[in-house]
């Protein structure tokens, strides 16, 4: 009952996070080379391609009851109906940022957040598009494209977040450690890569208990070994974000907002989305 009542919601849910994800991605092109990458007539159409298929899920929902086929055409609106945008969207925006990289040199990438995390997501996502076309049964496989897809978001949101607190004048507590704003959402986005890998390597079961667990083949070990590395690896980018970010609110929010408070009214009233 409760996996039916999900799996669509669920299913339609990762097109409002990759809507968001691609939002912040414009942010980010933005911040890194001081130009919109995109016009507005072919973000909209853009945007448009990736909603679009939104439309059939409450046919899918009043039209199939069926547990297998429901579970089915839901998996199959999220599989076909998200990567055609997606792609437009790391097409349209990589061919500026690859020009502007290639006019100013790389240094610009490795001395910001912003061409990082979009960089990090962007392979993400891909990674989990193609973890995702492989898959074949209900093995690892399957956390694995998820957490490539989802970590593709999660970094792009990470990488944004430093630009808001610059947005909105926090200051940060340890000066000395603000070259971690920039490599924190790469070494996180990597673990995550390494981690969904490993995953897909591994090639074994889901869900499974016992004597069923017990590693049997060399690429077993060898993938859930990586899974380990890229793990570990990704807990310690999500740490230092935590640590940075929530040190500098923590520390810094309540008599900032005090001395603040007519800035930040008037800041919230003029969010502008691409800077």
């Amino acid at each position: 009952y409760y996996e039916t009542l999900f799996w669509g919601a669920g299913h339609v849910l990762q097109f409002v996070n990759v809507a968001g994800m691609i939002s912040v991605w414009c942010v980010l092109a933005y911040q890194l080379t001081g130009r919109d990458c995109l016009t507005p007539r072919a973000t909209r159409i853009a945007f448009t391609l990736l909603l679009l298929p939104t439309g059939y899920a409450p046919i899918i929902a009043y039209r199939v009851p069926e547990a297998g086929v429901y579970h089915l055409q839901f998996t199959r609106l999220m599989q076909f109906g998200i990567f055609p945008a997606v792609l437009l969207f790391i097409a349209l925006m990589g061919i500026p940022i690859a020009r502007f990289l290639r006019r100013t040199g790389t240094t610009t990438l490795w001395h910001s957040p912003w061409g990082l995390g979009w960089i990090t997501s962007a392979a993400l996502t891909l990674v989990g598009f193609i973890l995702g076309a492989l898959i074949r049964t209900s093995n690892t496989l399957v956390p694995a494209h998820y957490h490539a897809s989802i970590g593709g978001v999660t970094v792009a949101y990470m990488a944004v977040s430093f630009r808001l607190l610059q947005r909105f004048e926090v200051p940060m507590p340890l000066p000395r450690f603000n070259w971690l704003s920039r490599w924190q959402p790469a070494l996180f986005g990597l673990g995550q890569i390494v981690f969904a890998v490993g995953f897909g390597m591994a090639g074994m079961g889901r869900k499974l208990y016992g004597i069923e667990q017990i590693i049997q083949t060399p690429s077993q070990f060898i993938g859930l070994s990586l899974m380990v590395i890229g793990g570990l690896l990704a807990v310690v980018g999500g740490v230092l974000f935590v640590w940075y970010v929530g040190w500098s609110v923590t520390k810094q929010i309540p008599m900032f907002v005090l001395a603040k408070r007519r800035t930040l009214w008037q800041n919230l009233r003029n969010i502008p989305f691409k800077n």
